[in-house]
């Protein structure tokens, strides 16, 4: 079975109880064993999409983000350790499903460029006049992002 965070879960008991094949639980959960709201997930290295770049802010390490294909971005904020699926629309990346590129300028201010293209825009599929994209800044390590410039840039 699926889920809407983009994983696929598998069961051995008729439906009971569910499992992801691919990640597991990097916080703590609470009494139940069930994982809060917004808790943290480790890879147990078994997913596959498609990554463009990887990369660290060189003026804060602590800070990782990855270009994934379809699923805005990945962000770490303990050096590579846990990764989370960020760049919802909450975080004012509205209407873009990937982050094609990170510039650092500082310890807690990124620029990134991202579009509403399906995996990456190649020559022969990307259409100015159907495509969304723009520049966008984050000044809070990747939380919360602003476009540069109008919609239609």
């Amino acid at each position: 079975g699926g889920s809407g965070n983009f994983f696929l879960h598998v069961t051995n008991d008729g439906g009971e109880h569910w499992e992801s094949p691919f990640t597991e639980h990097a916080d703590s959960c609470n009494t139940q064993n069930v994982p809060e709201s917004g808790q943290r997930w480790r890879s147990t290295g078994l997913e596959m999409t498609s990554v463009r770049w990887l990369k660290f802010n060189p003026y804060n390490s602590s800070y990782g983000f990855a270009s994934v294909a379809d699923i805005r971005m990945l962000r770490s904020d303990d050096s590579g350790e846990t990764w989370e699926i960020s760049g919802g629309t909450k975080s004012g990346l509205v209407g873009i499903n990937t982050l094609y590129d990170y510039s650092f300028a500082g310890p807690h201010t990124i620029f990134a460029v991202g579009g509403n293209f399906h995996d990456w825009p190649h020559e022969w599929y990307k259409n100015i006049l159907r495509g969304a994209g723009g520049v966008f800044i984050s000044v809070n390590s990747g939380a919360t992002w602003r476009r540069l410039g109008s919609e239609a840039s």
